[in-house]
């Protein structure tokens, strides 16, 4: 090898985003649209956080069942409880803000099943079913749709009639995600139509309490007293209240940014022979904030494989440096062409600034001249 010979390394670095293994150059690709849900079933008040990146979400909510009818002093059989309602809507939302989830309680009582909610009752919310005096043999109606709050309504199934001497009626199913919700008929509760709760079954045929209705809020059966004693009506199931999003349009997406001056590596193998490195810094941003990730470094193209091959400023030439090209990350070293896929960066979360260093061995054997390669950088979100 000549004294003096300056080598000059072009170190041309593409960025590229994967997801579900399809690369696309510095567009963020997420995966396809996978929803995220979370689902309230339990009757109470939740707060829920909106997590990064997502400025819109779907609500749903079920209004708890009303209770059937209750015998305490009189032979008969009491009405079935009404079903929940149903709401919803599509509501703009700001990342990091917490907002009230709000389930209705399935009633016990004479009183209705309770109302549920998102943020307030003028947002989204459905009405709970009634529930069926004491003592009294008319079922209760179900929830209703136009005292909601939403998009899309729809109300919940009655409750059916009880008979003295033969049946509490069953409760109004709640209504479901497109339809209103079935009425009770007999002592049978109403059948629970899609994304709804069945009403439960009034009892039949000896003095007895009446069944639970099935969330999300169906209506409970009336009970049946045939001589002394008392019998208790099914209470009301609870309501419910689920919260869908996407990404804002996206689940996943991950961005890998570098300098300008990471490209050029200046190399004198009279001063420079053995071992050479030098590096930059990579930003990597990730959305939503939870996200797991991973970067890996490849030589994509197989005419260097891994090599810094001579470059003429238009095409590659035949001569290659005898040694490959290494790249060092945070998590791993590897040597190119890495066609196994080492991730030489993992992380969790918004990361930024990451340290690559490249490693480039010199001999007096490697011809002089001026050598390129090309390297890809994949991150993949998990």
């Amino acid at each position: 090898m000549r004294a003096g010979t300056i080598f000059v390394i072009m170190i041309m670095l593409l960025f590229a985003l994967i997801a579900n293994a399809i690369a696309i150059p510095l567009i963020p690709a997420p995966p396809a649209f996978a929803e995220t849900t979370y689902t309230y079933n339990t009757a109470g008040t939740y707060s829920w956080t909106v997590p990064t990146g997502v400025t819109s979400v779907t609500v749903e909510v079920w209004g708890g069942g009303g209770r059937g009818g209750r015998r305490a002093n009189s032979i008969g059989g009491g009405g079935g409880g009404g079903g929940g309602a149903y709401s919803r809507a599509d509501v703009t939302v700001t990342p990091g803000n917490s907002y009230t989830v709000f389930v209705g309680a399935g009633s016990s009582t004479i009183a209705a099943g309770g109302d549920s909610y998102f943020i307030n009752t003028s947002t989204v919310m459905a009405k709970g079913g009634n529930s069926c005096p004491n003592n009294n043999a008319t079922g209760a109606a179900g929830g209703s749709a136009d005292s909601g709050v939403g998009d899309t309504k729809y109300s919940g199934g009655n409750g059916a009639n009880g008979v003295a001497g033969s049946y509490g009626g069953g409760g109004g199913s709640s209504a479901g995600t497109g339809q209103d919700g079935n009425n009770g008929t007999g002592s049978t509760g109403g059948a629970a139509p899609s994304g709804g709760g069945a009403g439960g079954n009034g009892r039949s045929g000896t003095q007895g309490g009446g069944s639970v209705g099935q969330p999300p809020g169906g209506g409970g059966g009336g009970a049946l007293r045939t001589s002394t004693g008392n019998a208790k009506g099914g209470s009301g199931a609870a309501g419910r209240v689920r919260i869908t999003y996407e990404y804002g349009g996206t689940t996943t997406s991950i961005d890998i940014t570098a300098p300008d001056d990471i490209a050029d590596w200046p190399l004198d193998p009279t001063i420079d022979e053995g071992e050479n490195t030098t590096g930059g810094t990579l930003a990597v941003y990730v959305t939503p904030y939870d996200t797991t990730w991973s970067v890996t470094a490849k030589d994509m193209d197989a005419t260097t494989g891994g090599y810094m091959t001579e470059w003429s400023g238009s095409a590659y030439g035949t001569a290659k440096l005898l040694n490959p090209l290494r790249v060092q990350g945070p998590a791993a070293e590897v040597t190119l062409p890495n066609n196994a896929g080492i991730d030489i960066v993992t992380g969790s979360g918004n990361t930024s600034n990451i340290n690559i260093t490249f490693k480039q061995m010199v001999t007096w054997d490697d011809e002089p001249g001026t050598y390129k390669i090309v390297i890809t950088f994949i991150g993949t979100t998990n």
